[in-house]
């Protein structure tokens, strides 16, 4: 992850302290509402998590590109060279990205 959207690491560093201490004790089950109660204390550090959290933990994608090379890339088509295959995803995914 780019450093830089997590904005100055040095303000990170700052409240290192305070971050540590609050997080003592916190239950991994309920960590969006410990944000939620704690990350008034620490703004650096919750905006730094918001990132954190966005990102999406499935598998979701990976599956999309796969399942679309296998639509590509049948029995049929095997014979494709790698190059026109590559080229091939980048402009579908392209495609549902622009959707």
């Amino acid at each position: 992850m780019d450093l830089a959207i997590l904005g100055n690491v040095e303000e990170l560093r700052e409240e290192l302290p305070q971050y540590l201490a609050a997080a003592q004790g916190a239950n991994e089950g309920v960590m969006l509402q410990w944000w939620r109660i704690n990350g008034e204390k620490i703004p650096k550090w919750k905006a730094a998590a918001r990132r954190v959290f966005a990102v999406s933990p499935t598998s979701a994608a990976a599956e999309r590109v796969f399942s679309h090379l296998n639509s590509y890339v049948g029995d049929r088509q095997g014979h494709l060279l790698d190059d026109k295959i590559e080229l091939m995803l980048m402009l579908q995914c392209r495609h549902h990205l622009t959707e």
